[in-house]
């Protein structure tokens, strides 16, 4: 909200612009002018938690996707340590990845 937007509302609540006097009280409602400030007010608080609530929607997915990947990669590490010859090792690092990509399913 900016200096145009309070002098509409005031002149909208009846504030009239007197020539002597920049602005005059004569038939000037303050009620009705806190309830215009106070509704344009409201307006721009709803707007910010709307894009508040889309934000943390869009942080929490880019979280879930980074721990997505960690996972993976950390899962591939292990896997790295395989070498085909089906030896108690290998089949450890096959258990550990298995277990590293389990834990995103749960």
């Amino acid at each position: 909200m900016n200096r145009d937007d309070i002098i509409r509302m005031a002149r909208e609540a009846g504030w009239q612009e007197v020539p002597a006097v920049r602005l005059a009280f004569a038939g000037f409602d303050i009620e009705r002018f806190a309830a215009l400030v106070a509704e344009s007010l409201q307006s721009r608080i709803t707007d910010l938690y709307r894009q508040l609530d889309e934000a943390e929607k869009q942080l929490d997915q880019q979280y879930k996707l980074g721990m997505e990947a960690e996972r993976e990669a950390c899962a591939q590490l292990c896997e790295s340590r395989f070498m085909g010859d089906l030896n108690r090792e290998d089949m450890e690092a096959r258990r550990c990845a298995a277990a590293i990509r389990a834990r995103g399913e749960k």
